[in-house]
């Protein structure tokens, strides 16, 4: 699914909304919230799910049991959304921020180019 999702994305448009309620349901296990996450690192993000979207993955981000992979896809997606809402940048930053020291040593190179980017975002 994962794959599809970023290789054929138009494939997914249909789906949205049923992606993100197989991402908000808790019971799933860690590799369904891992391809939908993966999915939204590349594929076109709706209006009408960023929200909810951003608000799940930043959970994960935060979240001190979820999977390495999660978080890092996690990151992209919130960072893709923040990008369009500057608003959000100096949150995404702190949460990034927050992780990295107990972080493995994906979540810190994730986080490190994240908060580069992130940074510029902001300074310009």
């Amino acid at each position: 699914m994962g794959y599809i999702g970023e290789q054929q994305t138009e494939l997914i448009a249909p789906y949205h909304s049923t992606l993100l309620l197989q991402l908000q349901d808790k019971t799933k296990i860690a590799a369904v919230r891992r391809n939908v996450v993966r999915i939204y690192q590349t594929c076109p993000i709706p209006q009408e799910i960023e929200g909810e979207l951003y608000e799940a993955c930043m959970s994960y981000i935060l979240d001190p049991k979820e999977a390495i992979a999660i978080k890092a896809f996690s990151m992209t997606v919130c960072e893709r959304i923040a990008v369009r809402y500057p608003d959000l940048i100096p949150e995404l930053i702190e949460a990034i921020q927050r992780i990295m020291p107990t972080g493995s040593s994906g979540i810190k190179n994730r986080g490190m180019h994240t908060l580069t980017r992130l940074t510029k975002k902001i300074s310009r």
